[in-house]
């Protein structure tokens, strides 16, 4: 059994060189093996500083130096040839800086795949962290420590308070537009842009109104006249004009619908005998009555 260690045979400035002389000394018999350190195989540019080391065992040293010194250039493509373990000696064990072969030959631990999968992994050890971080804050979020209070008409109450999350968005307002010392309105914010208004407009502790913004502006306004939970008309805007309004009972059948040109009243909708929604009204722009066709 052959006992005889790897020794190296020679260190070539590209992987294309050391295979062709590795492609030579197969054709003699003679096994060889090629050692790309990580740097090499992941940045082909740096081969040239640090060389792709050739390694054959120590008692076909002289007879490999020699094959080499007549080898003559390979014309075959590299990836077609198997200088793997094809012709090994059956004691040779690759060494530790190998893992298993692959159709083209040895690979090193070290690969691109490795370094993303390290990257991935770092990537999402920074995400962990933040969420950690984000989660932490919240935890220990007190509304009134991140909170901004005025008084408006100097009266010595607050009657305007901004809440803010610990990173310093706005995320509430709360509002008393009559200074009777209760509030009266109140907002939520995202991405400090308005996203809910509501209202109590006759003050009596109770939210009747209802508006809903999208990207800061307004898209709908509902209003529960009553109080009692239901609300009874719906309004409908488009950059911040009105396009429609519609008056529906509980059951949300609409009984009344009024269509606006430009923010301007233009038609108007009613049931008929039959409880369908028929056009009953048409107004011009200076608020006129027009003929129905």
């Amino acid at each position: 059994m052959n006992e005889s260690k790897l020794v190296l045979l020679d260190t070539f400035a590209s992987r294309e060189e050391a295979i062709s002389a590795l492609a030579a000394l197969k054709e003699e018999g003679i096994f060889s093996q090629i050692d790309e350190n990580f740097t090499s195989n992941a940045f082909p540019n740096l081969q040239v500083l640090n060389g792709v080391k050739l390694y054959v065992h120590e008692d076909k040293l002289e007879k490999a130096a020699s094959v080499l010194e007549n080898m003559q250039p390979i014309t075959e493509n590299f990836e077609e040839i198997n200088y793997s373990e094809e012709g090994a000696p059956e004691d040779f064990e690759p060494s530790e800086d190998f893992t298993s072969t692959s159709e083209n030959g040895p690979k090193p631990k070290g690969s691109s795949s490795g370094c993303i999968a390290a990257l991935g992994l770092i990537g999402f050890g920074f995400f962990l962290g933040w969420m950690l971080t984000y989660g932490l804050a919240l935890g220990f979020y007190n509304k009134d420590k991140f909170s901004d209070k005025y008084d408006r008409n100097s009266d010595g109450k607050v009657d305007e308070i901004f809440y803010n999350d610990p990173f310093g968005n706005l995320i509430e307002s709360t509002r008393d537009n009559n200074f009777d010392g209760k509030m009266d309105e109140w907002v939520d914010y995202e991405d400090d842009l308005i996203s809910n208004l509501k209202l109590d407009t006759d003050f009596n502790g109770v939210a009747n109104t209802l508006s809903t913004y999208k990207h800061g502006n307004l898209v709908s306004t509902i209003y529960d006249h009553d109080e009692d939970g239901t609300p009874e008309c719906f309004s409908f805007y488009q950059n911040y004009i009105l396009q429609k309004v519609e008056w529906r009972t509980p059951e949300d059948k609409i009984v009344r619908r009024e269509i606006y040109s430009k923010g301007v009243l233009a038609e108007v909708y009613k049931l008929d005998t039959n409880g369908q929604l028929r056009l009953s009204e048409k107004i011009n722009f200076k608020g006129h009555q027009l003929p129905l066709e």
